[in-house]
């Protein structure tokens, strides 16, 4: 028997389960991220097929988004938000310039620097749009 959208939500569901009871192991977080991933997609298969849409999605995986939340300014209400998104994980705290969001209460200034002004991302901006033409 074929197995039905259904069945391999419930399937991915059941492997997540299993593999959400001991994330120390790396390999274990990367299956976890993968099988988050798959489910996430085949939820939107799902939904698709559901209201007749037909739309392909990108098979290749992604390297998760980095965030680093500091203390204050609701802090774990952020933190927590972003947990449950499987696409975004905590980064390690010496690459700031590989970071994707960062949260903080106060202005450091390794992070200002990191960040840089509006018009230095402007420029980057530029330059970019200027070399892919």
């Amino acid at each position: 028997m074929p197995k039905t959208p259904a069945n391999i939500l419930e399937n991915i569901q059941t492997q997540i389960q299993k593999l959400a009871k001991n994330l120390a192991n790396p390999k274990d977080k990367e299956k976890y991220m993968e099988l988050k991933e798959k489910y996430y997609l085949e939820f939107l298969k799902k939904i698709n097929r559901s209201n007749n849409y037909d739309i392909k999605f990108p098979t290749g995986h992604f390297a998760p988004y980095k965030y680093y939340i500091g203390k204050g300014n609701n802090s774990i209400l952020v933190r927590a938000a972003l947990k449950t998104r499987f696409w975004w994980s905590m980064g390690d705290y010496d690459e700031w310039e590989k970071y994707n969001f960062l949260w903080t209460q106060w202005r450091s200034g390794r992070i200002m620097e990191v960040i840089g002004t509006k018009n230095e991302a402007d420029e980057k901006k530029r330059a970019k749009d200027g070399s892919t033409s």
